[in-house]
């Protein structure tokens, strides 16, 4: 009877998150939102599923705007999932950034601000965990879906297509249904504790 605590413990350990345990975690990035406000990626996506957008290329912008968009219509207000977009900034110059953050700024509505991340450092990482195509997706936006421990538990890059949102939505699903916000949401979707 001694030995069945630790087996029960490992069991309720692998029902309540370990299902993942062998998946890849995004990239923990401390970094500047679009308002200028320091953001740890880790902090702002705990507890939450959430889709990650990452464009690598200045062509990649407009899809990325395209998929940010699409997201932020079907998403803004759910209270079980996050849409991230990062911009990769690592060695440009402090005038361009300047000039690209305002570019940004101008598009992106004010409630999206600490969601949008420039991110200063770990471009390689961010491509190694996204799998960056150099080749055929180099242009693409590049994007994950993540769970409320940030492990990826889908990734995929091209502009909005019916397959890749329906790849998405199965993913975002999934992972909201191990989201700890989740378990706070009435059966009737009514929020029980605010966000």
């Amino acid at each position: 009877m001694s030995n069945l605590g630790p087996i029960l413990a490992l069991a309720l350990g692998l029902m309540m998150g370990g299902a993942f345990a062998g998946a890849e975690t995004l990239p923990r990035a401390f970094t500047q939102d679009l308002s200028g406000d320091p953001v740890d990626t880790q902090s702002l996506l705990s507890g939450t599923a959430a889709v990650v957008i990452v464009g690598f290329t200045r062509a990649s912008s407009e899809p990325c705007q395209a998929w940010e968009d699409r997201l932020w219509s079907l998403h803004g207000d759910d209270v079980d999932c996050r849409v991230l977009s990062v911009i990769p900034t690592e060695n440009v110059p402090f005038f361009i950034m300047m000039f690209i953050a305002r570019s940004v700024r101008e598009r992106t509505p004010k409630e999206r601000y600490p969601y949008v991340l420039l991110l200063k450092h770990g471009r390689a990482q961010w491509k190694q965990s996204l799998a960056y195509d150099k080749g055929a997706g180099k242009d693409d936006p590049y994007l994950s879906v993540v769970d409320a421990n940030q492990q990826i538990l889908w990734q995929g890059h091209g502009p909005i297509s019916p397959d890749l949102l329906g790849h998405i939505e199965a993913q975002l699903e999934r992972a909201k249904a191990v989201s700890p916000v989740h378990i706070r949401v009435g059966l009737l979707g009514r929020k029980i504790v605010d966000q």
